[in-house]
């Protein structure tokens, strides 16, 4: 969606706009076209760049994983705790990444399934996560501590 048309479409009100494009330009912009506008990122790997590009919030996937980490990262951005911003960012890098090896929700559900919330099954024409997916979220504990750890 072209910048225009957010500026027109915002002028309706009481909206938000989740913005998936990992171009940070973009919501530095419409941040200050719109400023009104309810920001929230789509992007799960650019969330401590949106935030600090304008962004308000997200919508993400990787929050239906670690929750209290991305509301950890959400909330030190808002108190202005860089540092804290920083370090969580580095925690969910990885588990962003392995969230996006295949199509959403497959990875999702897969790590869901080894934290014991769900099974691991999927309605056609999605299918579990592939052994390749598997092996490589498998070969990486480094995100799962800090994942249970902070679960609540």
């Amino acid at each position: 969606m072209s910048i225009d048309t957010i500026v027109n479409l915002a002028k309706l009100g009481g909206m938000a706009l989740k913005d998936s494009d990992p171009n940070l330009a973009r919501v530095t912009v419409l941040a200050e076209v719109v400023p009104d506008l309810k920001l929230l990122s789509g992007d799960d790997p650019t969330l401590p760049g949106y935030l600090a590009h304008g962004g308000h919030g997200c919508i993400s996937v990787t929050a239906n994983i670690a929750p209290a980490l991305v509301k950890k990262l959400i909330t030190s951005w808002q108190y202005r705790d860089i540092e804290t911003m920083q370090e969580t960012g580095k925690k969910l890098a990885k588990l962003s990444e392995a969230l996006f090896v295949e199509s959403n929700p497959i990875p999702a559900k897969y790590i869901l399934s080894k934290m014991g919330y769900v099974a691991n099954e999927l309605r056609s024409p999605l299918t579990p996560a592939s052994l390749q997916t598997q092996q490589k979220i498998n070969q990486d504990y480094t995100f799962w501590y800090d994942i249970q750890t902070t679960r609540q």
